[in-house]
């Protein structure tokens, strides 16, 4: 019977019927295709385990693999350790004024890149050397250069820079300056300090070593920025007794005012003075007098009694308000001419001073151990 001659409606379920026996077949072919790439991947996974075990098998018969050994870190090497070289440099004389002799003053202006090294100045003292000059060395509007293996005896001034920046002083020597008031000099009209520094930045004084004269400042950082004094070692004369190289009398320190070290004179920024001796230095040890951030450290200071003396280590502020100097470490033991002791003073105004882990009357300290030896 014709399709056409049977009810519409018997159609069409007729259709349905049809349309959902072909989706049941599809998706029966789909399945058995779905399960023969399941079968594949079965396959292919069975290969790979199979694999993997010929070589658990292989391995098997191996020796154990030990684990690395693991070395010890070595500590980082300091390029610039904080403490003294056991031996001076080479070309240092065993013999004070041992270099090659300098009979005039030696000055050098608006130079860079250059060494002074290797020179004495000064002769016996017979000859009153500062006659021929008020300073043994002076350097002007010069930078980058280094002062190395210099000694100097009676000269009214040893050294003296000016508007330099970026330089070393090291392992210098002097013995018995001047200075401005000493009859051989007739009242120089400079300071008359064994090194007197002036408008000057960036630099470094390091291993100097000297005793006895009638320095305003044995070293003087004036009017200076960044920059600093260590591993410096000086003893100041109070008797005419004194040993010295060239047998004349020890010069004796009898000034109005006078400092083993200054800094921030007239100003200043960025100073300090570290791991250095002083004996019998002057009215003050070391002298803070002005500038920002002035740092004193592991400093030793011992005065025996004298009518000159004054005070071990002093913050005075005299301009700028002192801001922020710091005092750490230091040991003190100064006496005045009663024999009372007065290791440190505050003048009171200076911003913001930190002192730590000083002692101010160190009576523990032995001045035979501070004697300077040329």
């Amino acid at each position: 019977m014709s399709r056409d001659r049977i009810d519409p409606d018997v159609v069409d379920e007729l259709i349905l019927h049809d349309t959902a026996i072909a989706a049941v077949d599809a998706k029966a072919d789909a399945n058995t295709v779905a399960t023969q790439d399941n079968a594949t991947q079965i396959g292919v996974l069975a290969a790979e385990v199979q694999a993997l075990d010929v070589r658990v098998t292989a391995l098997e018969g191996q020796p154990p693999v030990e684990p690395p050994v693991e070395l010890p870190v070595e500590p980082p090497i300091d390029p610039d350790p904080p403490t003294q070289p056991p031996t001076p440099p080479d070309g240092w004389p065993e013999t004070f004024m041992g270099y090659e002799p300098v009979t005039s003053p030696m000055t050098r202006r608006d130079e860079t890149g250059f060494v002074i090294e290797g020179y004495s100045f000064g002769v016996e003292h017979e000859s009153r050397l500062a006659n021929w000059g008020e300073i043994g060395l002076a350097v002007y509007n010069s930078s980058d250069f280094t002062i190395r293996n210099v000694d100097m005896r009676r000269l009214s001034e040893g050294g003296f820079l000016f508007n330099c920046h970026d330089f070393t002083i090291e392992w210098s020597r002097f013995e018995n300056i001047l200075g401005p008031n000493h009859d051989d000099v007739g009242h120089s009209k400079h300071s008359g300090n064994a090194w007197q520094l002036d408008s000057c930045t960036d630099y470094r004084i390091r291993f100097v070593t000297g005793r006895y004269g009638q320095t305003e400042d044995v070293i003087s950082q004036f009017r200076c920025k960044r920059g600093g004094v260590s591993h410096y070692q000086y003893e100041g004369a109070i008797e005419a007794d004194r040993p010295t190289s060239d047998g004349s009398p020890s010069i004796v320190w009898d000034g109005r005012a006078g400092t083993g070290v200054i800094l921030g004179d007239r100003g200043g920024e960025d100073l300090y003075v570290e791991d250095s001796t002083l004996l019998n230095p002057g009215q003050v040890g070391v002298q803070v007098a002005g500038g920002l951030r002035g740092r004193v450290e592991r400093v030793t200071v011992y005065g025996e009694p004298y009518v000159k003396n004054n005070t071990g280590m002093t913050t005075w502020c005299k301009t700028n308000a002192g801001n922020a100097n710091r005092f750490v470490d230091n040991r003190v033991y100064y006496r005045r001419s009663d024999g009372s002791s007065n290791g440190f003073w505050n003048h009171g105004v200076c911003n913001n001073t930190v002192t730590e882990g000083n002692n101010w009357n160190d009576t523990s300290l032995d001045p035979e151990d501070l004697r300077v030896v040329l």
